[in-house]
């Protein structure tokens, strides 16, 4: 009896780290089209992207109605993968910043995307209203580009 517990706690063991050992965190970074720079982790199982996680941007340019600023900031949710694409959205707690990033995976370890931010930013007296993204859109953003390694 001891002989085949120890044979089925063997075999539990080892499909156990043989599904541990299928997943794979890959890190992408790049820059955004009209300055800043986009960087997640890519999680694949088996060889297919399943997951990103960890979306951030770095000091993208905004143009507000006070001028320009820069923004940074996350998405700290697990966004599933189909199909290659991606996209995830949401607003801050006060409800008045809008953030969207929509992205595509490259069958040469490559990806690309669009970024949208908007709505306003700072904090008083320096505040920055009705902002979006430099050269982009309130709807269509700027575009990203991200490599592995």
């Amino acid at each position: 009896m001891k002989r085949m517990l120890i044979c089925v706690s063997s075999i539990a063991l080892v499909a156990f780290c043989a599904t541990a050992f299928a997943a794979k965190t890959s890190r992408y970074h790049g820059p955004a089209a009209k300055g800043g720079s986009v960087s997640f982790k890519a999680v694949s199982h088996h060889g297919k992207i399943k997951t990103v996680k960890n979306f951030r941007w770095k000091h993208i340019p905004l143009t507000c109605q006070e001028g320009s600023t820069k923004n940074s900031g996350s998405f700290t949710d697990t966004i599933p993968v189909h199909g290659g694409k991606f996209r995830v959205s949401g607003n801050n707690f006060s409800g008045n910043q809008f953030g969207e990033t929509r992205g595509k995976f490259r069958p040469n370890g490559k990806a690309r995307g669009r970024l949208i931010i908007n709505g306003t930013f700072g904090r008083s007296p320096n505040r920055f209203h009705h902002c979006h993204v430099k050269g982009g859109t309130i709807r269509r953003g700027v575009r990203w580009h991200a490599h592995h390694g």
